[in-house]
């Protein structure tokens, strides 16, 4: 049997093709993720431990080991805990890392940001040893006033060595400098997405900065890390800031490196998720070409009873050809992953998040044995039930002719109807009984989705004939024979089309339900705009080393001095902070200028209003999960814990959605009273009717320019990055479904081929009676374009279906008052794009059926 099951692998191996490719690609692209894990893992790694490499000891400030931008002042750190380390016992160097804010000027004059963050400055060890970064032009400042610049900053706002500099401290005073140097960060931990500025000791002092997030140590020969630790630990014990911690090079060089890979792996998790979509689709294709083989070699497996083989060695000799086939493919896919671990790099440097490179590519033994083994294990899974088919076959069929592919009968298809209506009854239930639990339902749908499409599954060879018909109705009375014969040919095997189509709809159907979430998720962003912040501009300030637990605000004087402009009609601060509420939880607080409730702010409540917060006191408005969470409703007293005061407050409204951020609102003169703020965490604008747009933002700038640490916002501004951020996100998704939408075509180009085949008699015949070798190209290719569509079209109920489901639940979660909005030209592009995907499947097939000798084909047997 091993070698029967050899010789027909080796006479069938073009049939095998298309299947293996499915496999090749589905399993190139779990391997492509791992390596690409691996790969990244080692890069940092590798990166992080070079930058410890001369470090044996470290004593690490609370921040340092989350965030190199200090957050706290006084610095946590002192200077005299440097010459503390330097004295302690087996210390041969010790130099400490300073770090502090340091936003940068571009050449026009305005402040370099990432979002709201500006930039910062770190010291230039005097021991080189420590030095975390390396020189790519220019030289190392040796003065105060000189300055080292990371070189992709340097990039992107065209600094040149030589050029001067204008770094804003975090006391709003401007500093000229030299630029010496351009710098090298690498990987550094939370520094690529800032400007990023090398001083000397005397520069950071003059900018305002002192103290140290880490002082690093090196060890005398013959001391040990753990040892050069323990010393650092007694020589700074009385004044270490509680938080604090002394670490060996080796945990340093961990803790760094596992911070950024944790960050890798959660984008990658998503990733393989793709993966394993790409995988059930390819086990769908295996499925139906082994269901295809064992139809067409019933006569054959039949004749190796007839000589004495028995059920349990057809049984087996299926399963090994499986496992052959998975092998082989899944060694081939490993080599392809290397190809997608190269577009994922690609990737993530379009991003801006290109990875070190020093480690080259990781493939690792582990890596290969899962992709090997899932892709083989996928293979046999789904050639089971076809091996089992294959042990039904009676010895006697040797001496029958090959019955046609039989239509699914009557009396068959009452128990898949009620088995599939019993499971697509059950996926709608679970998706309605997440409906009103807001986001915590979507679980609950995403469970139901998933048990509506098993029913679609089981149900789809009763849904090819009526969907054959209905799509090839008027075609065929338009196009004539080709596409009537294409119409039977669909549903005259219902059970092959359907395993054909099914894998199409997977991924359609996932791409128009993010595509239906995500139009509803940029309509129902645009509509609170709209809705209820109608704004033109909003005002917000920039990070530039204010500490976490008091983030930046914006200077009290601006909103007067906007105020002042005739372009500008409504200006209305707002503010923002944390307190407790009844003892229980700690909240984010805002407040909104009165100004604010005449035109800017109509926040969307469920129950109560906000009108006594305009200009009373003594109410509170709360976020829902809130009110749930202290069990109060509308008219109920909540305790408001501020730092200046604690309050009684009278619950005013509830609202299903935050209040630009926070989870309750007060009234400003509560919020006064209660913290005393330094100044408004934003600035809602409204330009004046009669001024244009270009007057209104002219005027706001023109304010700001005397304001660096203050950005503003548009309208327009904010729709279009949702928009822009949406459509990278779609992009991203479709990337990822277009490998399992790929093996969904192979599996469609592979059907038809192996119809091809088992059709020779047949296209032979209706050769000699006159049909011609272009009438049957169109026959295949029409049946091709069928079950594109017929995939297609089912794809979009489910994902227009259960994406509807989706985003009413997100709707919900956030307040409701926005319809499910419906991309349907792009709807309508899925459908037409699995039309002409299917067609482009069939053109081999179909060249191949035409080019079959009528006389070759009639004597076929």
């Amino acid at each position: 049997m091993l070698r029967t099951t050899l010789a027909g692998l080796y006479a069938h191996k073009l049939r095998l093709l298309a299947s293996s490719l499915a496999i090749v690609l589905s399993v190139g692209f779990v391997a492509g993720t791992l390596i690409f894990t691996d790969t990244a893992t080692a890069g940092f790694w590798h990166e992080f431990a070079a930058q410890a490499a001369h470090v044996d000891a470290s004593v690490e400030s609370p921040a340092a080991a989350g965030n190199p931008k200090r957050d706290t002042a006084p610095p946590p750190l002192p200077d005299s805990m440097l010459a503390s380390v330097r004295q302690a016992p087996g210390v041969a160097s010790a130099e400490g890392r300073m770090v502090g804010p340091a936003a940068l000027y571009d050449k026009a004059g305005k402040l370099i940001a990432n979002g709201d963050q500006t930039g910062v400055a770190i010291d230039v060890p005097a021991d080189p040893r420590f030095q975390y970064f390396s020189l790519t032009s220019g030289h190392l400042p040796t003065g105060p006033t000189e300055a080292l610049l990371d070189y992709n900053t340097a990039q992107t706002s065209h600094f040149a060595v030589g050029d001067s500099l204008t770094v804003l401290d975090s006391a709003g005073a401007r500093h000229p400098l030299r630029l010496v140097g351009l710098a090298d960060l690498g990987v550094a931990k939370n520094l690529n997405d800032e400007s990023v500025l090398a001083l000397t000791a005397g520069g950071m002092h003059a900018l305002g900065i002192h103290g140290y997030d880490r002082i690093d140590a090196a060890a005398t020969p013959g001391t040990s890390q753990a040892a050069l630790a323990s010393r650092l630990s007694a020589a700074v014990a009385g004044a270490l800031p509680a938080g604090g911690a002394v670490v060996t090079g080796s945990k340093l060089a961990h803790d760094l490196a596992d911070s950024v890979t944790q960050q890798v792996d959660l984008i990658l998790t998503g990733i393989l998720v793709f993966a394993v979509v790409a995988l059930f689709v390819a086990a769908i294709v295996i499925l139906n070409t082994f269901n295809i083989l064992i139809t067409q070699r019933l006569r054959q497996l039949a004749l190796l009873r007839c000589v004495g083989a028995t059920t349990r060695q057809v049984f087996a000799s299926v399963l090994l050809e499986s496992i052959l086939i998975g092998v082989a493919a899944s060694a081939v896919g490993v080599l392809v992953g290397l190809g997608i671990t190269a577009a994922l790099s690609a990737l993530f440097s379009g991003i801006g998040a290109a990875l070190p490179a020093g480690s080259g590519i990781v493939v690792s033994p582990r890596t290969v044995l899962i992709a090997i083994g899932l892709g083989t294990a996928v293979t046999v899974a789904a050639a089971v039930w076809p091996a089992w088919r294959a042990t039904r076959v009676a010895p006697l069929a040797a001496l029958r002719a090959p019955d046609a592919a039989p239509a699914l009968q009557r009396s068959r298809r009452v128990l898949p109807g009620v088995i599939a209506a019993a499971l697509c009854a059950a996926g709608v239930g679970l998706a309605v009984l997440g409906l009103p639990k807001g986001r915590n339902g979507l679980l609950i749908e995403a469970v139901g989705g998933a048990v509506f499409f098993i029913g679609v599954l089981v149900a789809s060879p009763l849904l090819v004939g009526p969907l054959a018909r209905l799509l090839g109705w008027l075609p065929g009375k338009l196009a004539g024979m080709p596409t009537r014969l294409a119409t039977a040919n669909a549903y005259r095997n219902p059970g092959r089309s359907a395993a054909t189509m099914i894998a199409l709809t997977v991924g359609v159907g996932l791409i128009t339900l993010f595509s239906v979430v995500t139009s509803t998720a940029r309509s129902f962003a645009f509509s609170q705009v709209d809705e209820h912040y109608p704004i033109d501009y909003m005002v917000l300030p920039l990070h530039n080393g204010a500490a976490e637990s008091a983030p930046p605000v914006l200077p009290n004087d601006l909103a007067g001095a906007l105020r002042a402009r005739s372009q500008l009609s409504i200006v209305a601060p707002t503010w923002a902070d944390q307190a407790t509420l009844s003892g229980k939880t700690k909240t984010s607080i805002g407040a909104f200028d009165p100004a604010a409730y005449t035109g800017t702010a109509k926040p969307p409540v469920t129950s109560g209003s906000v009108d006594a917060l305009a200009n009373g006191t003594g109410g509170i408005a709360l976020r829902d999960t809130v009110a749930k969470t202290l069990h109060v409703q509308v008219g109920d007293a909540v305790t408001l814990d501020a730092p200046h005061r604690s309050e009684h407050l009278r619950v005013v409204a509830i609202s299903a959605s935050t209040f630009l951020g926070d989870q309750a609102l007060i009234s400003a003169r509560d919020f006064a009273d209660g913290f005393q703020p330094a100044g408004p965490s934003s600035i809602l604008i409204k330009a004046a009717p009669s001024a244009a747009p270009v007057a209104s933002r002219a005027a706001v700038d023109q304010v700001l320019a005397r304001y660096p640490l203050a950005s503003v916002q548009s309208v327009a501004d904010y729709k279009n990055q949702i928009t822009s951020a949406i459509n990278s996100l779609l992009a991203v998704f479709g990337g990822l479904l277009a490998i399992a939408i790929l093996i969904a075509l192979f599996g469609i180009a592979n059907t038809l081929s192996l119809s091809v085949i088992e059709r020779t008699r047949e296209s032979g015949l209706l050769r000699a009676l006159g049909l011609t070798r272009g009438q049957l190209r169109r026959t295949l290719s029409m049946e091709a374009l069928l079950i594109g569509l017929m995939g297609g079209l089912l794809g979009v109920a489910i994902g227009v279906g259960f994406g509807s489901a989706v985003s009413e639940t997100l709707i919900r979660g956030g307040g409701g008052g926005s319809p499910i909005s419906y991309p349907v030209t792009m709807i309508a592009g899925y459908v037409l794009l699995a039309g002409l995907a299917g067609i482009a499947a069939g053109v081999l097939p179909a060249r191949r059926a035409a080019r079959i000798s009528v006389i070759e084909a009639i004597a076929e047997t």
